[in-house]
């Protein structure tokens, strides 16, 4: 990841493009601070990535406990 000026950045525009094309992240920064990301463009859906992110966090949560009281025992006592 390349922080380049804002200058810099409109200068040399489409060489950013061709480098973020590939895969890279540019960050542009104003007077020395970061305004903007450039990023790869991807699917707004992603079916796996998703699935795969909400498994991490169904694995993360299990046995997690608030004292005595499991989630699991939250969830259950929130249902009718």
């Amino acid at each position: 990841m390349e922080e380049i000026g804002a200058l810099e950045a409109n200068a040399t525009f489409r060489r950013l493009l061709d480098r973020v094309e590939k895969g890279e992240v540019v960050i542009i920064t104003r007077d020395g601070k970061r305004i903007a990301r450039l990023v790869p463009d991807q699917p707004v859906s992603d079916r796996e990535r998703a699935l795969a992110a909400a498994n991490d966090i169904i694995a993360q949560s299990r046995g997690i406990t608030l004292g005595e009281v499991t989630l699991q025992e939250l969830i259950k006592s929130g249902r009718p």
